[in-house]
């Protein structure tokens, strides 16, 4: 566990100039927030961005050949995939408490009542995007790499934006999912579990895929 915690520390150092872009990501979420007159909805539009930013390590490998480095330095190509998917939740989980504590102050700027049931149940949503996202592109990018995949991994935005069209041309006076949720702790979990078990399943297709694959 050490060797995945080393190798999250180095993909963290490799993508850290390109975070700065990030934080121009993260005032357009604040932004979008005072137009729509919804704090909450700067949690969920940080985690979309959040997944663009996520696949940085890996267009950067793609543009250095830092594979060939890590297979210099024997760095165990299952400690790659792990690292990769570690190092996605914990951008996940940095996002989230950053996006909130943003979210916070924007409700108390217009005057909003943030409740915790309402952003348990935003991050659970949003969490379930960014898994079924990253579930989707990372395999794509071990198999393919970046720059073949970058096209192909829009298509899980292109499918959860069809499928948020189809719920609100479906049922138009119905809450959004967020609001569901909210009286039901139970439907949130299944949410959180259920999209952990979503990356855990990408995880191991992942690990099959780059463990067979010529560098």
């Amino acid at each position: 566990m050490s060797t995945v915690a080393a190798f999250v520390r180095l993909d963290a150092l490799t993508v850290r100039p390109q975070l700065r872009s990030y934080l121009f990501l993260l005032g357009m979420g604040v932004l979008f927030g005072l137009m729509l007159e919804d704090s909450s909805s700067v949690i969920a539009i940080s985690v979309v961005y959040g997944i663009l930013t996520s696949s940085y390590a890996f267009a950067i490998e793609d543009k250095d050949g830092l594979s060939v480095l890590y297979g210099t330095l024997r760095v165990p190509r299952d400690v790659v995939v792990v690292g990769r998917y570690v190092g996605a939740l914990l951008m996940f989980v940095v996002i989230g408490a950053v996006s909130t504590a943003l979210a916070a102050l924007l409700s108390a700027f217009q005057g909003e009542t943030l409740t915790a049931t309402e952003v348990l149940a935003v991050l659970a949503v949003s969490f379930a995007i960014f898994a079924f996202t990253i579930g989707v592109q990372f395999p794509l990018f071990f198999a393919l790499g970046y720059t073949r995949a970058k096209l192909l991994a829009y298509l899980p935005f292109l499918l959860v934006f069809a499928a948020v069209v189809a719920f609100t041309q479906a049922a138009p006076d119905a809450q959004s999912l967020p609001a569901w949720l909210e009286p039901s702790a139970g439907a949130g979990a299944v949410v959180v579990v259920t999209s952990l078990a979503v990356l855990v399943a990408s995880c191991l297709v992942s690990r099959r895929i780059y463990g067979r694959k010529d560098l």
